[in-house]
């Protein structure tokens, strides 16, 4: 079952189901059921707002393809990255296309990355969003990054979301990089239903890197790295490949889950001899360094200030929130949906690219209208929705019956 854009999944009683939502039609209700699983005593319903739901049928499971997980099944979805980048010769530098864009168009490689996922991963991985596909896919270093980016949100979701939601407060502390996030999930959730209240939504966006986001918080090194961007990329005639101390603006804690000492990703981020003097151990040879192998490219540069990672490569969760930098907003041609990040937008691609995304093609999104696009203020000030898994149609609602609180799950509430 593929979600798209507007599908969401509840978990209702067989009474609610039979007793509200069946009762109640699609345009009182306000939201309907693409499929339902009907069970004894419950019901997984996969609720959408326009039908927008794509479920595949197949007559025998061994006909189902699944693509790996990066989590699960690292070296086979390396594998899998290592002949999507050869099959569509992204190493060549003949194609101009913005990464993102590529990203989110090769959804049977890059599954679950969309318009927003990607933004977030682009920023764990010190990457800027006007990266061409040559100037990310032809670096070893930035597309280990990128992979290890998506390798550690899904960490997130598969091992800490639920340890997080079920342990807060008393098994973590400041030190330890998850007490960034609050709980978010399990207090929304009554008698099986996601009911979010208004400030639960809003608790959300903790959990955003740079989306809809006014502003960012980062390490003092991080923000050190960003300052020097901007000064660089300022001048509307810079060439990114012609200033060599244009580095990366990256923060490795932020991937710390997939920059273990046995991890297929840290001697592609920083070099054999670095990774290994920061108490990395030796990687068997992987598909993604067999490919950057066979076409000479190991010795690329990383793009990165090694000097600030090597006495602390990782930092405590505290350190990740000493400074703090405003985000840009960018709306551009048609295949440039929305963008929201930390970098400013390049005047010039790499040479080699001969592509030029000048800022013309580039609009920053600034004042009310950038204002009205911010997570905060889609919850607070309009009846729409944001991302993330609190901002879906379907929802249930609470209401207070004096001192007891009554979940209703299909009436719609003004927010």
């Amino acid at each position: 079952v593929q979600y798209l854009t507007h599908t969401s999944v509840q978990w209702y009683s067989r009474q609610k189901w039979d007793n509200a939502i069946t009762m109640v039609s699609k345009d009182v209700r306000k939201f309907r059921i693409g499929m339902a699983l009907v069970f004894a005593d419950y019901v997984l319903a996969f609720v959408t707002i326009d039908l927008l739901f794509q479920p595949t049928w197949v007559e025998d499971i061994l006909n189902l393809y699944i693509p790996p997980n990066i989590y699960t099944s690292t070296s086979e979805f390396l594998a899998l990255v290592a002949g999507w980048i050869s099959s569509e010769n992204l190493l060549s530098g003949r194609k101009n296309q913005l990464a993102c864009n590529v990203i989110r168009d090769a959804n049977k490689i890059w599954y679950g990355i969309g318009v927003y996922t990607v933004m977030e991963l682009f920023f764990m991985a010190g990457l800027s969003p006007f990266l061409t596909v040559y100037e990310l896919f032809a670096n070893p270093s930035r597309t280990a990054r990128f992979l290890a980016a998506f390798y550690t949100y899904i960490h997130v979701g598969e091992s800490n979301l639920w340890y997080i939601f079920s342990g807060w407060p008393s098994v973590l502390n400041e030190a330890d990089p998850l007490y960034l996030h609050r709980p978010l999930l399990r207090p929304c959730i009554h008698d099986g239903v996601l009911a979010p209240t208004r400030d639960q939504r809003l608790r959300d966006s903790d959990w955003l890197y740079v989306w809809a986001k006014d502003r960012v918080l980062m390490s003092t090194r991080m923000a050190d790295l960003h300052i020097l961007d901007e000064f660089d990329v300022s001048n509307t005639t810079v060439c990114r490949d012609t200033v060599n101390k244009l580095y990366d603006v990256f923060e490795p804690t932020l991937l710390e889950p997939a920059l273990q000492p046995h991890s297929p990703f840290g001697a592609l981020i920083f070099g054999p001899a670095m990774w290994l003097s920061m108490g990395g151990l030796h990687p068997n040879t992987d598909p993604l360094t067999a490919l950057y192998t066979e076409h000479d490219l190991l010795g690329a540069s990383t793009k990165l200030a090694q000097g600030l990672y090597t006495g602390q490569l990782f930092l405590p969760a505290v350190d990740l929130k000493c400074a703090r930098r405003d985000t840009f907003t960018y709306s551009g041609p048609k295949e440039i949906t929305l963008i929201f990040h930390l970098i400013l937008a390049y005047a010039y691609c790499s040479p080699r690219t001969q592509a030029r995304l000048t800022k013309s093609k580039v609009n920053q999104i600034t004042g009310t209208l950038r204002q009205s696009m911010l997570f905060k203020s889609i919850v607070q000030d309009t009846q729409g929705v944001s991302i993330g898994p609190l901002e879906y149609c379907g929802n249930g609602h609470i209401v207070h019956l004096g001192n007891i609180p009554q979940y209703v799950s299909c009436v719609t509430l003004l927010r």
